[in-house]
């Protein structure tokens, strides 16, 4: 089993047209013509985001809509990190319909960045620059390196900027039943075969995603048993 997991908010699919035409989302900071840097803190206020969504029953605990991750209340519990690990934004989300407004979202953003992948042995494409440099691109298969032991259990990978986490941490927010975060396999990320995802059962192969409530239907194939700090009381 792999130690990290690429983490991934759910985002709304171009055929999901009934959410795309009801969500809107736009900063409210005086800070908003700066962006926001992955894997770095940025200011208090650079992300604080007006959200609209008049879904009546949309209540995804994650979701990722425009440049904003959102994360409700119930989720940010279940992740369980402090101010040196996360930083979250207030939202306006006064003109929501009433379940997502209770939803309590905010905006998450990660600061910390860590060096965990094995670049010698990744799989990996690579963009070659007007300036004739050359930049590392998506990856297809994330290695390790085996003495990699990350301070935070949330972080961007100082190679490939995709956030990663720990197993513990995808167990801690899959236990809460929070829906809208899959945590991916990044040993078979993308090309030949299908994805892999973390479940609370263990291994999970992707068969075939819903192309309009973008969630997959999966077979298990490695069951992983619980440890005894998450098993059922």
């Amino acid at each position: 089993m792999t130690p990290f997991w690429m983490f991934v908010d759910w985002t709304a699919y171009r055929k999901d047209a009934q959410f795309r035409r009801s969500c809107t989302a736009f900063r409210n900071s005086k800070a908003s013509d700066k962006q926001a840097v992955a894997g770095a803190f940025v200011h208090e206020e650079l992300l604080t985001a007006k959200l609209t969504v008049t879904l009546e029953d949309f209540d995804r605990d994650c979701f990722r809509w425009s440049e904003f991750s959102f994360v409700s209340e119930k989720m940010r519990r279940a992740m369980a990190l402090g101010p040196s690990d996360i930083q979250y934004f207030e939202v306006d989300a006064s003109d929501c319909a009433p379940l997502p407004r209770s939803k309590n979202y905010q905006v998450m953003h990660v600061p910390v960045t860590e060096d965990v992948s094995d670049l010698e042995n990744s799989d990996y494409l690579v963009r070659h620059r007007a300036d004739g440099s050359l930049e590392i691109d998506s990856p297809n298969n994330v290695v390790f390196r085996p003495d990699a032991r990350p301070a935070h259990e949330l972080f961007y990978d100082r190679i490939f900027k995709f956030i990663y986490c720990s197993d513990a941490f995808a167990v801690r927010v899959l236990r809460a039943g929070c829906s809208g975060a899959f945590f991916f396999d990044p040993s078979c990320w993308s090309g030949v075969g299908n994805q892999r995802i973390r479940t609370l059962r263990g291994v999970e192969e992707i068969i075939k995603w819903n192309p309009v409530l973008n969630i997959p239907r999966t077979k298990l194939i490695d069951e992983i048993p619980l440890k005894p700090d998450f098993a059922e009381p």
